[in-house]
């Protein structure tokens, strides 16, 4: 339909929906007939549906400008023919691209019934008092047939937000938001791990032991289940404890197994021989996986009929299928992404559209209850698997993959989240972890704030239940021993109360990892240098403290009070959750540790005149920031040296300008030198918690930097007089059962705490910082490590007493699961 002519009836209909869906509200889907494929939140439009019109905030006329949001993910499927090939669409016109059917397409570009003028990227509309026509493109870019990915024009990367007001006379205009997607919202990004590797200290040498166990597994066992459950003949042993046949959480291990194998295939620590081992174990799993799925795309390790009775009994007879699927698809997802898989995107695409046809089914309260576990200890947990989906989304535009995310998106949760409530008191920490993870992909997948808001007020309320490792999680404030362990670990309790959240099973391993993903997720919306500092400090206390300094795997729960130990993972007999997510998290160290910004322009952002990588964590590490031909490479052996250095190599031979952040809280000095160590001009400036150095540099110039100690106490929230030791971002263990001090005032801390000859300090494995804590009465110094320095077969103490008329005593350890104290 040309502009300026009358809407007929279903246009107005397929108007009123996609305004109505724009809205979330049901009554414009109502009386619109049938839901229009819309993206919720791409724009906002103050509107009324009224005869059959639109009206618009009053009925004068005023001036919108708006921007035209890209979806760079689509292919060429389904959009109309003659929009093939072009490079710039500069015409808006026939109405008959509202019927497409490609949902996929939409980029909610508002149309008037006045003139309609392009330029470039951004569209004048005149508009009268209705709007007459809303056309859902998105052909702006090239689809290449070879390769398969839209090559956009550099002016329209990324787009900017617009923002409108509607002055009418006699009616209160609203602000209107055309809101934007993908990395045009965000202020940095991590490097991807393919460009970050470690080089040197416990990070790396962890990291291959993760690796050396993912390399030497025996792939018949890990996948007896599905081959098993499929029907498929395997003689091979089973595995025990949460992959054992008859465990209702069988193949949750498989997934995080095929997601650890993905990532190390493109760690450039490899040897060739270990890249194609690692390459081979990823297709072999996705082989059997294809081999394993039904044509309905079902595939996992237990039967359908575990899903009939999760939606029969809701939440009592079976254990968490959707936080098993959920594993699963992200694993064939990786193995997609990192490995190249073009199988494993077929399979997790099918088993998408397997999960929406059975919600499909399903009626508004059954989905409510089934995805509603706010039990103690749930059963029907459903982990990340809306974060997921909303990957998929992101890789195939699929608008139905986009649709089922959704909804494992629940108003109890993520609702109240939106709308400021903390309700997070019992609730079971890493059930929602993951959900919160998927609120901030739907953020980056269709730019509506409000899941923004959801994200940044749950950070909120998370860090005022986070122990000094940056973790959290512990004993329910009402907590009962029907369900499970929720008197002792993996729920949150009261805000700004862990006075009794020492239980032996505080701190699951899991909500390490996923903080993290939040944290790092939170500083590149924001830039704040206080969540850098939380990503470092989960880092090294959370994450590599998971791993056995021994072996490789991972402990489940992460005690600190006093007398504790630590207990991991055995080789085939455990999968506990946090086996699978250490795994998974021991293939991808590398990652947050190095940022660089994101700018419209192609510079700096933030202002600045040059582009900027910012460092999270003194971690020894090498950047290959492949875009500007730059190496950076991280030479420092903190905790244990305060020196540290940063060696440039540039290509091609000339200079390369760029600024370099550091934090500036453990920042002493910095200097820039050349290859010849003759000190070189540099800006050097210090503002909001950074450091910022900035040159044109040359290859072999290096920034050195001394590093404060930055030695400090941190005080368990609602219990000031226990405190927990930290060395800048490291955390503290005080070898031993001894924990109670005496007053610990900061001004004495480092007269206290001095360095010991390491070589007379027992315990302790893969670091060399070793201190010493003076104690009062004479007694034996403690000797301190960091905690993750600290192996299985000795007890420690983090949280000390200052207290001296209420001793405390060691507790009496039963750790939360059976596992390997000390292997040897």
């Amino acid at each position: 339909m040309p502009f300026g002519e009358e809407m007929q009836p279903d246009e107005v209909d397929v108007l009123a929906g996609a305004v109505g869906s724009l809205h979330d509200d049901p009554r414009w889907e109502q009386q619109a007939g049938r839901r229009a494929h819309a993206e919720p939140a791409l724009v906002r439009i103050a509107g009324e549906i009224a005869h059959g019109e639109v009206e618009m905030a009053g009925k004068p006329q005023y001036q919108l400008e708006i921007v035209l949001m890209l979806v760079p993910r689509m292919g060429p499927s389904g959009l109309a023919g003659e929009l093939a090939g072009h490079k710039v669409i500069d015409r808006l016109g026939d109405v008959d691209l509202i019927g497409d059917g490609h949902a996929g397409l939409l980029s909610a570009v508002v149309a008037g019934c006045g003139k309609v003028k392009s330029e470039n990227d951004t569209f004048a509309h005149n508009l009268a008092h209705r709007i007459r026509v809303i056309v859902m493109v998105s052909a702006i870019g090239r689809w290449l047939a070879t390769g398969g990915t839209w090559m956009l024009p550099d002016s329209l990367q990324p787009l900017q937000i617009q923002h409108y007001a509607a002055s009418a006379s006699g009616s209160a205009a609203r602000e209107h938001t055309l809101m934007k997607g993908g990395s045009s919202m965000r202020r940095y990004e991590a490097f991807p791990i393919q460009e970050v590797s470690l080089t040197d200290g416990e990070f790396l040498r962890r990291q291959r032991l993760v690796k050396r166990y993912v390399l030497d597994f025996d792939l018949d066992r890990l996948l007896h289940t599905f081959r098993v459950n499929a029907g498929l003949p395997s003689d091979a042993e089973p595995l025990g404890g949460w992959e054992a046949p008859d465990c209702g959480l069988r193949g949750h291990f498989v997934g995080h197994f095929l997601s650890a194998a993905s990532k190390f295939t493109v760690d450039a620590d490899n040897t060739d021989a270990e890249r194609e081992r690692l390459l081979a174990e990823v297709n072999t799993i996705v082989a059997v996986m294809k081999r394993c799925a039904k044509p309905n795309g079902y595939v996992s390790a237990f039967p359908e009929t575990e899903i009939d009775r999760l939606e029969e009994k809701e939440f009592r007879t079976v254990w968490a299928p959707y936080y098993t699927l959920h594993k699963i698809m992200q694993g064939l997802v990786d193995a997609y992404r990192y490995a190249g898989n073009e199988d494993a995107l077929t399979l997790a695409v099918s088993l998408a559209h397997y999960i929406a046809g059975r919600f499909a089914k399903l009626g508004y309260w059954k989905i409510e209850n089934i995805l509603h576990p706010t039990r103690l200890n749930p059963l029907n947990e459903y982990g990340g698997i809306g974060e997921v989906l909303y990957t998929l989304y992101g890789l195939t535009g699929d608008e139905s993959i986009l649709e089922t995310a959704k909804i494992f998106d629940r108003d109890y949760f993520t609702g109240r989240l939106i709308d400021g409530v903390d309700m997070l008191e019992d609730l079971h920490a890493n059930t929602h972890l993951p959900v919160v993870l998927a609120a901030m992909r739907r953020y980056d997948a269709t730019g509506d704030e409000r899941y923004r808001t959801a994200a940044e007020n749950f950070y909120r309320f998370l860090r005022v239940r986070t122990f000094a490792n940056g973790s959290n999680s512990s004993k329910a404030t009402h907590y009962t021993t029907v369900y499970g362990v929720s008197d002792k670990a993996e729920h949150w309790g009261a805000a700004g109360d862990l006075h009794d959240a020492l239980t032996c099973g505080e701190s699951e391993s899991c909500n390490g990892h996923n903080t993290e993903l939040i944290a790092s997720e939170l500083f590149s919306w924001n830039g704040d240098a206080d969540v850098l500092a939380h990503v470092a400090r989960l880092k090294f206390n959370a994450i590599l403290n998971c791993f056995n300094p021994r072996t490789g795997l991972s402990q489940y729960h992460q005690p600190m009070g006093v007398g504790v130990r630590k207990v991991f993972s055995t080789e085939d007999r455990s999968f506990w959750c946090c086996t699978g997510t250490g795994v998974e998290g021991g293939s991808d160290l590398q990652k947050d540790i190095w940022f660089h910004t994101v700018a419209a322009d192609g510079n700096g952002g933030d202002g600045a005149s040059a582009p900027t990588v910012v460092l999270s964590a003194f971690i020894a590490s090498r950047l290959d920031w492949r875009e500007r031909g730059v190496t950076l490479d991280l030479a420092t052996a903190y905790p244990a040296g305060l020196r540290a250095g940063i060696t440039v190599h540039v290509k091609g031979g000339e200079p390369v300008r760029f600024h370099v952040k550091l934090r500036a809280d453990l920042v002493a000095s910095v200097v820039v030198k050349d290859a010849t160590g003759a000190a070189i001009p540099a800006a050097i400036t210090v503002e909001g918690g950074f450091v910022d150095v900035e040159r044109a540099f040359d290859d072999g110039d290096i920034i050195e930097i001394e590093l404060r100690e930055a030695l400090h106490e941190e005080a368990l929230l609602g219990a000031p007089e226990r405190v927990a030791l930290l060395y800048g971002d490291v955390l503290l263990a005080a070898l031993g059962d001894r924990a109670n001090v005496g007053e610990l005032p900061p001004e004495s801390l480092a007269g206290r705490v001095v360095a010991a000859d390491a070589e007379g300090v027992a315990g302790g494995e893969g670091n060399a910082l070793r201190l010493r804590l003076d104690m009062p009465g004479g007694e034996e110094p403690l000797d301190l490590l960091p905690l993750y320095g600290v192996t299985g077969g000795e007890d420690y103490s983090v949280y000390l007493n200052t207290d001296a008329t209420h001793p405390v005593k060691p507790c009496d350890f039963a750790p939360v699961a059976e596992g390997a104290n000390d292997p040897q």
